[in-house]
C-alpha cells in the first residue's frame, strides 16, 4: 500500500475517521446554506439587486431549488463513496470543495454589504460554511502534512 493510501485508510481498509467526520461537516455545513437559499429565495433577491448579471439565470425560470436540490444530492452522493471507499481523490475532492465554498461564503458577505442588504445565504456563510469549511481545509491540510 502506498503512503498517501496509508494515510488516507485505517489499518482495517477502512477510510480514516478524520476524513469521514470532514466529509460529514463539509456536506452538513452545504446542506444548511443551501436550504437557507432556498427557503429565504435567493432568486428574488438577485432579482432585486442584479450585482452581478450572471445570476440572473435563477430568477424567471424557477429552475434555482431544483438546481440546488440536484448539486446538494450530488455532493451527498460523492461524500457516500468517499466515505465507503476511500479514493486516491479523496484528500483533493474534500481541498477543493473547501475552497469553492469559501469563496461563495466571502461572495455572500461581500454582496451584503455591498447592496447593504442581508443575502439569502449569508447568515449560514458566516456562521456555519466559513468556519467548517475552514476547518476542513485546515484539518485536510495539516493530515497532508503529518502524514509526509
Amino acid at each position: 500500500m502506498d503512503d498517501e493510501q496509508t494515510s488516507l485508510s485505517a489499518p482495517s481498509g477502512a477510510p480514516a475517521p478524520a476524513h469521514r467526520r470532514a466529509w460529514t461537516a463539509a456536506v452538513g455545513a452545504f446542506l444548511v446554506h443551501n436550504v437557507e437559499e432556498v427557503t429565504l429565495d435567493l432568486p428574488r433577491w438577485v432579482e432585486a439587486h442584479p450585482v452581478l448579471p450572471w445570476l440572473s439565470w435563477m430568477a424567471p425560470t424557477g429552475l434555482f431549488p431544483v438546481t440546488v436540490g440536484v448539486l446538494t444530492a450530488a455532493m451527498g452522493g460523492l461524500a457516500l463513496y468517499a466515505m465507503a471507499t476511500a479514493p486516491r481523490w479523496n484528500r483533493l475532492a474534500l481541498v477543493v470543495f473547501s475552497v469553492v465554498m469559501l469563496a461563495n461564503a466571502a461572495s455572500h458577505i461581500a454582496l451584503s454589504v455591498w447592496t447593504s442588504s442581508l443575502m439569502p445565504g449569508a447568515v449560514s456563510a458566516a456562521g456555519v460554511v466559513a468556519p467548517i469549511f475552514a476547518g476542513v481545509l485546515w484539518a485536510v491540510l495539516r493530515r497532508r502534512s503529518t502524514a509526509a
